[in-house]
């Protein structure tokens, strides 16, 4: 089963969490790049494009989906958001199942 909500082409077949039932379950996971608080908007901007250019050549894509990978990106008030909602969401699982760091 993929544990995210949307199908994914190269695993034709294998149903998703939300086709087997479990409405709602996404463990996806990303990487993105951060920098320090009070990084220079230009500077953010800069690299920002310089991201979806590389995130949009072809070489790059396959090369990402070979290692099971999708390219995506968003802009950094996106990236910011999606940061915080997935901390929200995660803190909360980790609190109610009272895990702890070994």
């Amino acid at each position: 089963m993929l544990y995210f909500i949307r199908g994914w082409k190269k695993c034709d077949g294998v149903p998703t969490s939300q086709e087997e039932g479990v409405a709602g379950l996404d463990a996806t996971t990303w990487v993105g790049v951060v920098g320090p608080a009070g990084v220079p908007k230009e500077a953010i901007d800069r690299l920002n494009l310089a991201f979806r250019r590389a995130l949009a050549d072809l070489q790059v894509i396959e090369s990402l989906l070979t290692q099971g990978m999708l390219a995506l990106h968003t802009s950094a008030q996106e990236f910011n958001t999606m940061i915080k909602s997935d901390y929200a969401k995660w803190s909360g699982i980790i609190k109610a199942a009272n895990i702890k760091p070994e």
